[in-house]
């Protein structure tokens, strides 16, 4: 449980500190570590950092249209 209590606060102050566009690979990189631990632990509050960094990451993707 601590495990997972360290992976949520980890997460949540990268979710509040990302600033920087260009650093996309280290939100994905946290979405498939979440995903892992969601796995083999599974816990609500991992489903949420999940969520939360999946909707940062989508804003952060530039788009296709080229705006």
């Amino acid at each position: 449980m601590e495990a997972i209590d360290g992976l949520v606060a980890d997460s949540s102050a990268l979710i509040d500190g990302y600033l920087d566009p260009a650093d996309r690979e280290q939100l994905y990189n946290r979405i498939w570590h979440c995903l892992r631990w969601q796995q083999h632990e599974p816990d609500d509050r991992i489903t949420q950092l999940i969520i939360r960094l999946c909707d940062l990451f989508v804003l952060v993707m530039p788009s296709s249209t080229g705006r």
